[in-house]
């Protein structure tokens, strides 16, 4: 609707709209209308969900978020007064199309397979380095990592960077696509185990893999965009896939892969755990939103002559 109208006619829009709380969802990302916000068109002015930190933006007023993903301290790293949402800053809407859970791969070939479905450019050296301890440390492992730009360049790439980490010939497999009448998602019946990258977090990410009852280790930080994994994982009672260093991150993931029984049970349960939550989340959050709105607005009002 407001596609193609400059910053000026949507802020002209907004205003005479009577707008009383606009809430951004793209922060720095890629189309943002910031300079619409810049010029304070509604009295309230909220950032949320889209992007994982400040706007930087005096014009907007508070940032929603969670007690997981923005615990005490976190203050500090926003011009926004941050909202906690009880119940978790977001909700996770399943494609209807995903296909059905598999089995866990490793009842089948007696090898654990790790995995990251996660953008290439959230694969930093750090990331790279224990994913190849964790691989070594584990026998009869491999690492499987799907993503459409996993070609030329950027596969070779990180073949160099796993290569002198000293991993095993074949223990990675880089992937970029899936056949035309494959949904993407199908990849999971590969993986057992879901690695996540850090500090930049999965989120979406997240939520597809325990969706196809792959269960996740995180390794979480100290911002925002490295906690967000473990904001999912709160909200589903898996906090213990929560690791706080890098040796605890180890030792969550080895602990897992041997434990054939867990994994083939969790395959049988992450979904339907998904589902409930989906099912309450929806209705919860928007009440949850709808109080905080409210609270907004009325502390506008309040300060008003």
């Amino acid at each position: 609707m407001v596609h193609g109208m400059t910053d000026e006619a949507l802020t002209h829009q907004i205003r005479n709209d009577g707008v009383d709380v606009l809430v951004d969802l793209a922060g720095h990302t890629s189309g943002n209308r910031l300079l619409v916000f810049a010029a304070r068109p509604a009295p309230v002015q909220v950032s949320y969900l889209g992007y994982c930190n400040t706007t930087g933006l005096v014009e907007i007023d508070y940032r929603i978020s969670d007690v997981i993903a923005d615990p005490p301290g976190s203050e500090k790293r926003y011009t926004e007064k941050l909202v906690l949402l009880e119940s978790g800053f977001s909700c996770y809407t399943p494609p209807r199309n995903a296909p059905d859970v598999s089995g866990p791969p490793c009842g089948e070939s007696g090898m654990v397979t790790f995995g990251s479905l996660n953008m290439t450019g959230k694969l930093n050296l750090d990331v790279i380095t224990l994913w190849s301890t964790l691989i070594k440390a584990v026998p009869d492992s491999r690492l499987l990592i799907f993503r459409d730009e996993l070609r030329g360049w950027v596969k070779q790439r990180l073949q160099e960077l796993f290569a002198r980490q000293g991993v095993r010939d074949g223990s990675v497999e880089f992937r970029c696509g899936v056949t035309p009448d494959q949904h993407y998602l199908s990849i999971y019946d590969e993986i057992d185990i879901a690695l996540d990258t850090f500090p930049w977090n999965g989120h979406t990410t997240t939520c597809e893999a325990l969706w196809m009852g792959v269960p996740v280790i995180t390794l979480a930080g100290d911002s925002h965009r490295s906690r967000m994994c473990a904001s999912v994982l709160h909200q589903l009672g898996l906090q213990d896939f929560v690791a706080g260093n890098h040796e605890a991150y180890i030792q969550l993931a080895t602990t897992l892969a041997a434990d054939r029984q867990q994994l083939a049970a969790f395959r049988g349960q992450l979904r339907s755990m998904m589902a409930s939550l989906h099912a309450d989340c929806g209705v919860t959050v928007t009440r949850e939103l709808e109080r905080a709105y409210r609270g907004m607005w009325r502390q506008w009002c309040s300060k008003q002559p």
